[in-house]
């Protein structure tokens, strides 16, 4: 009896060990994103002593456009008042890191991953009425985009539970589209708002996309964005392994 009971103590005390030293999850916080309102958060699982999962839930609540002089570049029209115009996005990132470092999702590792992004936007357009007053016409709807990229990082545990991760550089490239839509426009255009109002949709030019839109009638539009999709990624997150 006591021999079982030694033994089951001395089991006990391996599994504890081996519980404390097999932390094979992160939950880490984008620190940098918070400047701009943006909460990331990343859920990540070893799989093997070198590869791991992630997933990464992005948003940011909507409001004023956090980069309005890029945006203004950009799109190059004079009848989008970026003022008034309003973004909120929720993105999804899932991806697959492969380190090169001796422990467990530890040193610097190359990351494959793909992203979904739904964009809320609200744009308003300029039209002029007929006593030449400037009036605007609120746009409002989503634009989503697909995209999948790769990504150079290093990863380190401080403190054995304190996660630190540096994202130093990635790129993601895909597609994107989406509708935004004017209706119930009140009060409604009369003929020269519409002609007015559909003017400066065609002279908005922002390319790489393809922007076409349409007055349907004196209470309606409809704008509609296609085209590539790219973007830069890199940052700092901070979290606990457990």
């Amino acid at each position: 009896m006591k021999q079982l009971l030694f033994f089951c103590f001395l089991l006990s005390v391996c599994l504890a060990g081996r519980a404390q030293e097999d932390k094979l999850n992160d939950l880490k916080l984008n620190v940098t994103s918070l400047a701009i309102n943006n909460y990331h958060l990343t859920y990540e699982r070893a799989l093997t002593h070198h590869v791991a999962l992630g997933l990464g839930v992005r948003y940011m609540p909507k409001g004023s456009l956090p980069f309005e002089k890029q945006f203004k570049k950009s799109v190059k029209s004079d009848k989008v008042n970026f003022d008034e115009f309003q973004l909120g996005n929720f993105a999804v990132t899932p991806e697959c890191r492969f380190y090169m470092g001796k422990g467990s999702m530890h040193g610097f590792y190359i990351s494959v991953y793909g992203r979904y992004a739904s964009f809320d936007v609200t744009a308003p357009i300029e039209y002029t009425t007929n006593s030449g007053t400037t009036e605007t016409v609120l746009f409002d709807g989503k634009v989503n985009s697909y995209s999948g990229g790769v990504m150079f990082g290093m990863q380190y545990t401080l403190w054995k539970v304190v996660v630190l991760d540096i994202m130093l550089i990635g790129g993601h490239y895909g597609s994107c589209s989406g509708t935004i839509n004017a209706n119930n426009i009140n009060p409604p255009l009369s003929a020269q708002d519409q002609q007015s109002l559909q003017n400066n949709i065609n002279t908005i030019n922002a390319k790489p996309f393809n922007i076409t839109g349409q007055v349907i009638s004196s209470t309606q539009a409809v704008i509609k964005a296609s085209g590539p999709w790219g973007g830069i990624r890199s940052g700092i997150n901070l979290g606990v392994r457990f």
